[in-house]
């Protein structure tokens, strides 16, 4: 398989560090290779044992090269395993490619030393914090990047004694003290539509919607998806406003037009259904939205009338709630 020069400096980079746990000067990427991993550096010549040393090396970086590959694709670099969904499966697509979340790519990469089901539990672990650490609230990425090393340094030394829990710790840490609730809630009420970048929009509801069982019968311990048979494509849905952007004529509402792009008139929908609303009133709306295998349309839909205050509060029950869901 071939690499563009860029994509090769960006996969020495990340095997380098999760090998070493620390990140090399990039001017002196070579030499550092030489010396740490190839262990051969300012030698006019080589030994025999030294040449299977090197040998064995590049294969390791081959195959490395492979998986950082595939998982930059976002595609999951670990074998079958009955104890993996496909929902589980699609948090690595969700981190890499919708978050484009690479600095754990070290981490990652020394995270397929574990068994399957491990490394599904810490990447959806490192999902929900990057959301917030990082989209959300912009932390600055150090204490992250540290973090990372740390933990991809701790399984080589003994991925059979690692424990899920001690990368779980290290990033509540960093929540805890860059990225706190108050900050966080803040941040999650400010989120508004504007033409173009709504990605993030989209994948906060559909994760919510993932979340919101377990969230209602008592958000106890770490954030599970009650139903992993049904994955959303982040790609495939579309962003609804309840209250339209472009409504028209006597359905205009003044006071609903100050928060129509707020967080609390947002919701998700198949391209589909989206054409099918189109720019009809809340009411109208609510019918399509009871039939929406969505919990958080049904939601919607349960209210009498949609309102200014009404806005405002979904607003505040939707921050209330990414502050349980958005954890370690």
């Amino acid at each position: 398989m071939s690499y563009a020069p860029k994509i090769i400096d960006d996969y020495l980079l990340w095997y380098f560090s999760s090998m070493e746990g620390r990140r090399p000067k990039p001017v002196e990427l070579a030499e550092e290779f030489l010396e740490y991993r190839f262990k051969c550096k300012d030698q006019d010549s080589v030994s025999a044992q030294g040449a299977k040393l090197i040998l064995s090396e590049a294969e390791r970086l081959n195959s490395a090269f492979e998986t950082l590959a595939a998982m930059n694709d976002g595609d999951w670099p670990c074998p079958e395993d009955k104890n993996v969904s496909i929902w589980d499966r699609e948090r690595l697509r969700m981190l890499v490619t919708h978050l484009k979340h690479t600095n754990a790519m070290p981490l990652l990469l020394a995270l397929t030393l574990l068994k399957p089901k491990q490394f599904a539990e810490a990447v959806v672990c490192i999902e929900r914090f990057v959301f917030r650490y990082k989209t959300i609230v912009n932390a600055h990425v150090t204490p992250m990047t540290n973090a990372y090393l740390r933990q991809a340094k701790a399984i080589r030394d003994a991925p059979d004694k690692y424990l899920i829990k001690d990368l779980r710790k290290e990033l509540s840490d960093l929540i805890e003290k860059y990225a706190p609730d108050s900050i966080f809630e803040t941040a999650v009420k400010e989120i508004k539509f504007s033409p173009g970048g709504n990605a993030y929009i989209r994948y906060f509801l559909i994760t919510i919607e993932d979340y919101i069982k377990w969230y209602e019968s008592g958000a106890q311990g770490v954030p599970k998806c009650k139903d992993k048979t049904r994955v959303l494509d982040v790609n495939k849905t579309t962003i609804e406003h309840v209250y339209s952007q472009n409504i028209k004529g006597a359905s205009k509402d003044d006071a609903l037009e100050g928060v129509k792009n707020t967080l609390g008139n947002l919701t998700v929908l198949s391209p589909e259904d989206n054409d099918a609303l189109a720019n009809n009133a809340p009411d109208k709306k609510f019918e399509a939205l009871a039939k929406s295998n969505l919990k958080i349309n049904r939601d919607i839909a349960n209210n009498n009338d949609w309102t200014q205050q009404i806005v405002e509060e979904r607003t505040e029950k939707l921050a209330k709630l990414a502050i349980k869901v958005f954890v370690p």
